[in-house]
């Protein structure tokens, strides 16, 4: 299977893997309006922004844009090849996809989840089984084992 198909099939296991995530998280009226502002949905916020975050809110419309082509693309192909490729086992997938889910969790931004930036709960719980030094921070090492294992 050539290499852009199985980074589009693992780009969809990451969208499967990320609402699945979501779900542990229990969302509120609170992350909803935040995930609206992060999609650029949120006119209010979307004018007191200042252009450097307004430009940032482009690029990732235009990569949530290209990232729901892709997935229709890898749909619509997968429902007609035979051979079902797992995307964990590829590094540059699972470097990709690490990333992605990452940045969903590391509020602060620092490139690490701490136990803080997890909801509590059997989420956390699991995650912070990965944390192979016990500081109570994952990092994108451990974070891509989490991934892989998941």
């Amino acid at each position: 299977m050539e290499l852009k198909y199985r980074l589009l099939i693992g780009i969809v296991v990451l969208i499967v893997i990320s609402g699945i995530m979501s779900s542990f998280s229990g969302g509120g009226d609170e992350e909803q309006k935040k995930l609206d502002a992060d999609r650029g949905n949120d006119s209010g916020s979307a004018a007191a922004s200042s252009s450097s975050s307004a430009t940032s809110s482009q690029e990732q419309e235009q990569e949530q844009e290209a990232t729901n082509e892709n997935v229709k693309r890898v749909t619509a192909e997968a429902k007609f090849k035979t051979a079902v490729v797992d995307p964990t086992n590829d590094p540059k997938i699972l470097e990709v996809s690490s990333k992605l889910l990452m940045s969903k969790f590391d509020t602060d931004g620092d490139g690490k989840i701490s136990a803080g930036e997890i909801p509590d709960g059997d989420l956390k719980t699991e995650m912070m089984g990965y944390d192979l030094d016990g500081d109570d921070i994952l990092t994108m090492d451990e974070f891509q084992e989490y991934v892989k294992n998941r």
